[in-house]
């Protein structure tokens, strides 16, 4: 319960700034963004899993992983992608 409430405010920025970049009208881009992030969030488990070994709380950080890059991305596509000039 621990983990998931510490990247619960992690999350919340994340999904904040997704549905931001989601909101441009390119949704080739998002659905870009959230395959991409969901793709390596689910490789980090398994790795976390069967080659590490992880306890269940700490398989669980793999959260931190999703919210850092969901946020991320879309925060790098708001500020440099070329959703400016795009007509829906």
């Amino acid at each position: 319960v621990m983990v998931i409430s510490g990247s619960a405010v992690f999350l919340a920025a994340a999904f904040t700034l997704f549905q931001g970049a989601s909101g441009t009208g390119n949704t080739q881009v998002s659905l870009l963004i959230e395959g991409s992030v969901l793709i390596i969030y689910l490789f980090s488990i398994w790795i976390f899993v069967y080659r590490f070994e992880f306890s269940l709380p700490l398989v669980w950080t793999a959260e931190y992983i999703y919210a850092l890059l969901l946020g991320g991305i879309s925060l790098l596509y708001l500020l440099k992608g070329k959703w400016h000039n795009k007509v829906v």
